[in-house]
């Protein structure tokens, strides 16, 4: 069985825990409860590169072949697709 280290990245505007709930439930719809490992959730803005706690979960999955899961893409970068 597959296990996942979750990532949620708020935005340091937003104040209101919705965004983060919201990110929860999709990750935990997709993935099931019992198969998150840990979750990291980390406030910090797009526009800032530097995410130690995005790092931590990137390592975690790389040392122990856990998979990486987020609820939506945009939670990585700025942009809501890749070119």
């Amino acid at each position: 069985m597959t296990k996942y280290i979750a990532y949620y990245r708020v935005s340091i505007k937003n104040k209101n825990d919705l965004e983060l709930k919201e990110q929860k439930d999709h990750v935990e719809h997709y993935v099931g409860i019992g198969n998150i490992i840990e979750s990291f959730v980390e406030r910090e803005s797009a526009k800032n590169k530097k995410r130690p706690l995005l790092e931590k979960a990137i390592c975690l999955c790389a040392q122990y072949g856990y998979t990486l899961v987020i609820a939506k893409l945009d939670r990585l970068g700025r942009k809501k697709s890749i070119s």
